[in-house]
């Protein structure tokens, strides 16, 4: 089905979690299998999610048909072309009425980690933000999802052995309403995952780290959507807009900075993190810089056999593996 506006006001559905995404155009051959591979996965999700599906181009009403999707139509300011996260939170709220939201990218494979960490943090935290830094893994092919995928998936992951940094992540879930007065960042622009970090922390609301419990893949592709700035995406019109949507380089925040971490133990706090109050990303700010070269760096590396005794190391680097 194709939604604008919902009717009267009236809900979509009343299930857990609304997934919302915009993928690219599905001309690529290799764009449109991934994509097809991620929404898959995500249709594994148990309970099944709503997935909300934006934009208007080529193959995505195709896509919508194939899978039973939900396609939003209606206009979208387009910056740098791209869109705002915030506008599309707004619109997916405004179609579907479920608890929690989770906006991805649309390249990016899910498991059951997912729900699993849910169940689990929103007992817990009335607002947070949950994210985690995937895995790349060389996909090439359509995935099957029979028994045993994800297990198959994760051994995939551990051969390849290339955990994105924590400079990232390619989802941000979190409870019904949360975004409404979030700083109008723009997606598949660099900075948008790290000012959604500081965002958070200035607000001084949980920012969840899921990598070492929740399994996420981001399946390789080119950026030629990017044209020329394909290999200077710091310096793309959209990555400045999301630098000053959250007032300058200081605030470009990574997972150092998240207050707790989702581990296949359960939640566990980061208390580092949770002092770490400035921005620790390679593209911060000259100051940052360089209170993380003279004294942040070193004063990791002399206090991480105490740390690591007293159970205080990041647990993103060290237990992550699938």
């Amino acid at each position: 089905r194709t939604f604008g506006p919902p009717a009267a006001g009236e809900p979509l559905t009343m299930a857990l979690l609304t997934i919302y995404a915009l993928p690219k155009s599905f001309q690529d051959d290799h764009i449109a299998r991934i994509q097809r591979n991620a929404v898959r996965s995500w249709l594994q999700l148990d309970p099944k999610p709503v997935i909300l599906i934006f934009g208007d181009e080529p193959g995505v009403a195709e896509h919508c048909a194939e899978f039973g999707l939900t396609r939003v139509t209606g206009p979208l300011e387009v910056i740098d072309g791209t869109v705002r996260l915030r506008d599309l939170a707004v619109k997916a709220e405004a179609v579907s009425d479920t608890p929690f939201y989770c906006f991805i990218n649309a390249d990016i494979i899910l498991t059951s980690d997912l729900t699993k960490a849910l169940s689990e943090i929103a007992p817990r935290f009335p607002r947070f933000l949950l994210g985690a830094s995937p895995w790349n893994v060389r996909i090439r092919e359509d995935l099957e999802f029979g028994a045993g995928w994800e297990a198959a998936l994760a051994r995939r992951a551990i051969a390849e052995d290339d955990l994105r940094s924590r400079l990232c992540s390619d989802f941000f879930l979190y409870p019904k309403g949360y975004l409404a007065t979030a700083p109008e960042l723009l997606i598949g622009r660099v900075y948008v995952d790290n000012g959604m970090m500081w965002w958070v922390r200035q607000r001084r609301d949980p920012l969840i780290d899921g990598t070492p419990g929740i399994l996420t893949v981001h399946q390789h592709h080119r950026y030629g959507h990017l044209g020329d700035m394909a290999d200077r995406q710091h310096e793309t019109v959209g990555a400045a807009w999301n630098v000053k949507a959250i007032g300058g380089r200081n605030h470009i925040y990574t997972w150092a900075s998240a207050t707790d971490h989702y581990t296949k133990a359960g939640i566990r706090p980061f208390w580092v993190g949770r002092i770490c109050r400035w921005s620790t990303h390679i593209k911060g700010s000259p100051a940052s810089g360089l209170f993380m070269k003279l004294f942040w760096r070193p004063a990791a590396v002399l206090s991480r056999p105490l740390r690591k005794a007293l159970g205080l190391i990041d647990p993103a680097r060290v237990n992550a593996r699938p």
